[in-house]
């Protein structure tokens, strides 16, 4: 199974939602999509299609200042600050079934499965275990009858995903570390009475 990736947030999330999708059904009988489908061209449509096209993005602020992790690495001597970010990410989820995969009846089953996977508080947190994402909701969904060049077209439309990610901002430059203070043995201090006392460690 494919995990999310957290210095590459975008891409993974996509990605990983994508494998995750395709997992849940069986490959000769459904195909995913990570974009809206061409419907010039997708027609014929052998299998059931689902799409599911990124339609927003939410930066929300978490908690006060800078999030901020220190990163220290000994061996170098560095210590390497990186900043995290919440990123909330939805997408536009739908169905597309023809008479060959099923019509209206194969949508219907497809949309369940896409419920069972994304609504269910078990089904969360199955999917946070297994991908390291968050699922915020998942709603909404209406059907259609659509007509591509006079072919009917069974559609589940409508439906919102919003899934939610973490991300850090490593520098490209970390700060030296200070792991040493060295004394100066030589170092005196000229006291109240005009005397001086050497400094001792």
């Amino acid at each position: 199974m494919t995990m999310y990736d957290i210095d590459n947030w975008l891409v993974s999330a996509t990605r990983t939602l994508a494998a995750y999708i395709t997992d849940a059904f069986d490959s000769e009988l459904v195909t995913v999509e990570m974009s809206f489908p061409d419907t010039m061209n997708l027609l014929p449509l052998p299998k059931t299609l689902v799409h599911l096209e990124q339609d927003a993005m939410e930066h929300p602020v978490v908690g006060f200042g800078i999030p901020t992790a220190e990163v220290f690495d000994d061996v170098a001597g560095t210590v390497l600050p990186q900043d995290l970010a919440v990123h909330l990410v939805n997408f536009d989820v739908g169905v597309w079934a023809s008479r060959e995969s099923g019509g209206a009846t194969h949508r219907m089953e497809v949309t369940q499965v896409l419920s069972s996977l994304f609504a269910p508080a078990a089904a969360r947190q199955a999917f946070r275990e297994a991908t390291g994402m968050s699922v915020v909701s998942f709603n909404g969904g209406r059907n259609e009858l659509d007509r591509l060049n006079d072919t009917p077209v069974w559609r589940a439309l409508d439906m919102t995903l919003v899934v939610r990610v973490v991300s850090r901002n490593v520098p490209q430059v970390a700060d030296i570390m200070v792991t040493d203070i060295t004394q100066d043995q030589e170092l005196t201090i000229i006291n109240d009475s005009g005397g001086q006392s050497p400094v001792t460690s």
